[in-house]
């Protein structure tokens, strides 16, 4: 038997962080779309459920639009049941009169429903004292067990304790809240894993998303896992050194080409590290003005440093070599300080200071 472990949808999301207003409406359908996709997926591939762990809305009170399409996905797939436990997002949505008949949901005790040989548990948790649920857990021995949880791995009384879980006849435990693939084991019989978004929907949220796809009749295990790659887009982070270039044209040269492998129809972010004798001022902008559409979205964060060789003007005869002169001779001073200070005065000197370090 086959389940799909999902959740952390958040329909309705605005998706406005550093996208455009046609871009952000872009990602909304899209997310849409992938919780119908998955939908798909669990019809086509013969799945019995899908475990909805939370936060499938990014609202309380989500919109009618949202709710209206959530209903039609599950409505739509009526060989499929779907398991919804709300999270911290989701957790005032009241579901209508004409919810569709394959929707089950859980409350603030323990409930489980049974697909053959498995149990499917799941309990809505409160917002503080999160730990104390574990205590009233009681499964079956005869079943596959399967406990659907949201909310955060941790050790206080706020939080899903994973030890709490042990020695209690759990195959998997399904989490949502997380927003990136990850588990574990519980004890030596049992695994927890976190599904993830399906979508990433900021630049914070990069690397695959998808979902867990559960099997129950392996030969060998009573339950075995894989996480399946399902986003439309990936976000990608890719952190560049620029230490080793000349100039900030070969600064830029070398970004380019760091990003040159990841597919046009992605979100990326680069973060530009390392220390130059060149001023970067300007650098992220150059970068996306050359990258701009290249990617379904672009963010440039520079975080490099210029430690210009203040040494190489000791000689110099100008108002630049006086002032390596005086950094120079001042016993008081680091090199990390004389180097600090050397860019800050280079750039004053240039007339290339900007103006909120001058205000300061």
């Amino acid at each position: 038997m086959k389940f799909i472990h999902t959740g952390d949808l958040h329909l309705g999301s605005k998706m406005g962080t550093r996208l455009t207003p046609d871009k952000a409406a872009t990602r909304k359908a899209e997310l849409r779309y992938t919780f119908r996709r998955i939908a798909d997926y669990a019809s086509q591939n013969g799945c019995a459920a899908v475990l909805l762990c939370g936060d499938v809305f990014d609202e309380n009170e989500p919109m009618l639009d949202d709710k209206n399409y959530f209903y039609h996905v599950v409505r739509t797939h009526p060989d499929v049941v779907f398991a919804y436990l709300k999270g911290n997002h989701d957790t005032g949505d009241r579901f209508s009169e004409e919810a569709p008949e394959n929707l089950l949901t859980f409350g603030s005790e323990w409930r489980y429903y049974e697909f053959g040989d498995v149990r499917v548990y799941g309990m809505e948790l409160p917002e503080k004292g999160k730990r104390a649920a574990a205590a009233s857990l009681t499964t079956d021995p005869a079943f596959v067990n399967i406990v659907m949880l949201h909310g955060q791995i941790g050790s206080s009384a706020d939080s899903i304790v994973i030890q709490d879980y042990a020695s209690k006849g759990i195959d998997y435990m399904a989490l949502g809240h997380v927003h990136s693939y990850s588990g574990g084991p519980i004890d030596m019989w049992g695994e927890y894993a976190y599904c993830g978004t399906p979508e990433g929907r900021g630049f914070d949220e990069t690397g695959a998303k998808g979902f867990v796809l559960i099997e129950t009749d392996r030969p060998g295990a009573r339950v075995a896992t894989r996480f399946v790659p399902f986003a439309q887009r990936t976000i990608h982070e890719i952190h560049v050194n620029i230490s080793e270039t000349v100039s900030k044209e070969n600064a830029a040269d070398v970004c380019e080409e760091a990003v040159a492998g990841v597919p046009d129809k992605d979100l990326m972010r680069i973060v530009i590290e390392g220390a130059t004798p060149f001023d970067t001022d300007g650098l992220e902008t150059t970068l996306e003005n050359s990258l701009s559409g290249r990617f379904f979205a672009l963010s440039v964060k520079n975080l490099s440093t210029e430690e210009p060789d203040y040494e190489g003007f000791l000689n110099e005869i100008s108002l630049r070599g006086e002032f390596a002169r005086k950094l120079e001779a001042d016993p008081d001073l680091s090199d990390a300080d004389r180097k600090r200070i050397a860019a800050l005065g280079f750039k004053a000197l240039s007339g290339n200071l900007r103006e909120d370090i001058k205000v300061r």
